[in-house]
Order: structure tokens, then sequence, then C-alpha cells
């Protein structure tokens, strides 16, 4: 016997919501697929950045050690590279720190 919803064909108005959830649903996955594939890459991202961070502090102390003076031309690329690596890195937390909130919005 026949029961539930399928009895009888459903009205215009229902597939037209039923299109609209299909439509919405289609979007909000596209977007967590993003989003996914985002968040690989940042991940990737920071741990290369943690990488190179952790190698130039190695370096940094090799150069250094217990000396007292250090040629200025040898530290300073050391350290502006040092720089460039962690703010890379501080971006990249900032944006994923953003990310919860964009996920609210939707």
């Amino acid at each position: 016997p026949l029961c539930g919803p399928w009895e009888k064909p459903a009205t215009e108005e229902q597939v037209d919501r039923l299109r609209c959830d299909l439509l919405y649903f289609r979007q909000y996955l596209c977007y967590l697929l993003n989003l996914q594939e985002d968040l690989s890459s940042s991940i990737e991202r920071l741990q290369r950045d943690q990488k190179s961070l952790a190698e130039e502090l190695v370096d940094l102390d090799a150069l250094v050690g217990g000396r007292v003076s250090v040629p200025k031309e040898q530290v300073y690329p050391r350290f502006d590279s040092l720089a460039r690596t962690y703010r890379a890195a501080w971006l990249e937390v900032r944006v994923l720190e953003a990310r919860p909130s964009l996920h609210g919005v939707l």
C-alpha cells in the first residue's frame, strides 16, 4: 500500500523549495571542500615555516655562539630571514583564526 509523502506528486512550491535547498547544500559543500583545501595548504605552509624558523635559529646559534661580537654582514641577513619567516607564519595563523567567524556567518 502507498503511504507517506510519495502518495501524490509534489506541488510546484515544494519542488521549488527542494531545488533551493539542493542549491544551498551544493554551495555549502563547495565551501567546505574549498575550506579543506585551504586548511591543508595552510598547514603545509606553517610546517614549512616552522622548519625554516628552527633552521635559522640553529644557524644563528652556531654563528653567534658564545662570541662577544659578530660582523653585522653575517648576522643581519639571518635576522632578516628569521623575521620574514616569522611574519609569514604569524599572518597565516591570523588567517586561520578568522576562519571560524566566517564559518559562523554561513
